[in-house]
């Protein structure tokens, strides 16, 4: 993180390849996303199209599928011909629907009649039925006429049906019993979906229970799904639990994750729990970054301790790299100082290095401070000099200054004492005319009489 930061990235690109190389991956999902938004790209489309060549696609669906999504529309035209290019279907069934649905119509001529001539028919009955719904009758005349006439039929039942509707009457219980019987079924399918349409139900309970059991499922999924659309449920808890013991997995992970989105989160706790106890991991990092994102925090601070103690690390530089972004620092104080424990250093010279480029300093006071006690000394001459470099200084004021007020005096006369004798004089001019200056003299006898003595 501190790498990229130095160079302008957001996060580099090393850091998420890291991440990926330890999960089996040679280049995570997040290396794609952190890249495609770096250059305006919700989700970039390297990603997909690095996903489909690893497993040998030529561009995976999801590739299509994310483009279209980038664009506005709800799957893409090019994703449903390019999957039914890959199953050898001329241009699947799924494409005209999307097409049209893209268009605002509920499902395009095209689709039913590409559906029918790929099943041999000259016009599908369903391509009809589409036909009288966008034209706002319930089912068109020529619909059930065509049916009744492909099935050697004068005028099929489904005819005299749709005209009862047209008058008014809702359909008789009867004649969907009677329906059901000459097909040799115990009570139809449609007989209990008429039922419940009657009745103000979207579609009854037992109708999908009836439904599954001829199906050999002790529950049908698509019960489970219909009872929980009723309740205003996105997808019912029943039902997801339901698939995922069909599936043999104690609680599926989309139970979670719906879960989760019917109260509001994003992906739930326990959902990234459930997965990491799967994969055998005590608590996986993505649980923990999920629950820092929903407390408003980048990324949570246990998720980095987490990652840390999995490492062999007491508590890892990132965990405190983070804490500091979240602050509003560059990089935190804790983090420097944490590392400087880690490595048996009392506070290391680059946490006070660090502290100061934050205040505006090219090198702090207090990590030349710290680094004279470490040394031993109470407060180090380069300190002092650096601050004095600073201020266009060969030899700081300051440090004088200060190096004199641990010995008792206010301005240190040994100031300019050691100046006079770096440069092999006995007492240096300005040494004097300093010391007069502290006296209230304008130029002190002894300066003169020191050069004359001298």
């Amino acid at each position: 993180m501190e790498r990229g930061e130095r160079r302008g990235e957001g996060a580099p690109e090393m850091f998420w390849m890291e991440w990926g190389e330890r999960r089996g991956e040679s280049a995570p999902y997040m290396f794609w996303r952190e890249r495609g938004e770096r250059r305006g790209e919700s989700a970039p489309e390297m990603f997909w199209r690095e996903r489909g060549e690893r497993r040998g696609e030529g561009a995976p669906e999801m590739f299509w599928m994310e483009w279209g999504e980038r664009r506005g529309e709800s799957a893409p035209e090019m994703f449903w011909m390019e999957r039914g290019e890959r199953r050898g279907e001329g241009a699947p069934e799924m494409f005209w629907m999307e097409w049209g649905e893209c268009r605002g119509e509920g499902a395009p001529e095209m689709f039913w009649m590409e559906r029918g001539e790929c099943r041999g028919e000259g016009a599908p009955e369903m391509f009809w039925m589409e036909w009288g719904e966008r034209r706002g009758e319930g089912a068109p005349y020529m619909f059930w006429r065509e049916r009744g006439e492909r099935r050697g039929e004068g005028a099929p039942e489904m005819f005299w049906m749709e005209r009862g509707e047209r008058r008014g009457e809702g359909a008789p219980e009867m004649f969907w019993m009677e329906w059901g019987e000459r097909r040799g079924e115990g009570a139809p399918e449609m007989f209990w979906m008429e039922w419940g349409e009657r009745r103000g139900e979207c579609a009854p309970e037992m109708f999908w229970m009836e439904w599954g059991e001829r199906r050999g499922e002790s529950a049908p999924e698509m019960f489970w799904m219909e009872w929980g659309e009723r309740r205003g449920e996105s997808a019912p808890y029943m039902f997801w639990r339901e698939r995922g013991e069909r599936r043999g997995e104690g609680a599926p992970e989309m139970f979670w994750m719906e879960r989760g989105e019917r109260r509001g989160e994003s992906a739930p706790e326990m959902f990234w729990m459930e997965r990491g106890e799967r994969r055998g991991e005590g608590a996986p990092e993505m649980f923990w970054m999920e629950r820092g994102e929903r407390r408003g925090e980048g990324a949570p601070e246990m998720f980095w301790r987490e990652r840390g103690e999995r490492r062999g690390e007491g508590a890892p530089e990132m965990f405190w790299m983070e804490r500091g972004e979240r602050r509003g620092e560059s990089a935190p104080e804790m983090f420097w100082r944490e590392r400087g424990e880690r490595r048996g250093e009392g506070a290391p010279e680059m946490f006070w290095m660090e502290w100061g480029e934050r205040r505006g300093e090219s090198a702090p006071e207090m990590f030349w401070r710290e680094r004279g006690e470490r040394r031993g000394e109470g407060a180090p001459e380069m300190f002092w000099m650096e601050r004095g470099e600073r201020r266009g200084e060969s030899a700081p004021y300051m440090f004088w200054r200060e190096r004199g007020e641990r010995r008792g005096e206010s301005a240190p006369e040994m100031f300019w004492r050691e100046r006079g004798e770096r440069r092999g004089e006995g007492a240096p001019e300005m040494f004097w005319r300093e010391r007069g200056e502290r006296r209230g003299e304008g130029a002190p006898e002894m300066f003169w009489r020191e050069r004359g003595e001298g």
